[in-house]
């Protein structure tokens, strides 16, 4: 305190001055964590300050919800009727007709590191390599492409 008013407050290093209740230990500090009656506080909180934070997080979820049923409203908007069916399909769609090659084939054995393969325009070849054994088709002829699908 002042000049000749009482001791002065015991102090932490070089002026801080110690809290109230800064010796509380165990079950003790924590019933002041849950309740504490000096200040009525709820979990370090008073009951203004959590007012004041449940009604800005219910207005701040509610907007947040209401954004996202906005998006969904307008992606619903954007998809044709059942009757209709899918918007994109055969000629008016990207791929077209002919949409590809859907499988690839596996490669040899011995290249198995690789992701490449090449096929011959001049393979006319209809026998797969090492044909009606266990490592049919480990050739690099388009016939052993085909055999390994």
């Amino acid at each position: 305190m002042g000049k000749g008013q009482g001791p002065a407050p015991e102090q932490l290093g070089g002026t801080a001055i110690k809290p109230v209740g800064w010796d509380r230990t165990g079950m003790e500090a924590f019933k002041y964590l849950l309740y504490n009656p000096d200040t009525g506080e709820v979990l370090t909180r008073t009951p203004l300050s959590w007012l004041k934070i449940t009604v800005f997080y219910t207005i701040y979820y509610s907007c947040l919800a209401a954004f996202w049923v906005g998006c969904l409203n307008i992606f619903f908007l954007t998809l044709p009727e059942n009757s209709m069916g899918p918007k994109w399909t055969m000629d008016k769609s990207i791929i077209g007709t002919n949409p590809g090659v859907g499988l690839r084939p596996q490669n040899t054995d011995k290249l198995i590191d690789s992701q490449m393969f090449v096929l011959k325009a001049q393979d006319t070849n209809v026998i797969p390599t090492n044909e009606g054994r266990d490592n049919e088709g480990q050739g690099n002829t388009n016939v052993d492409y085909a055999a390994r699908l």
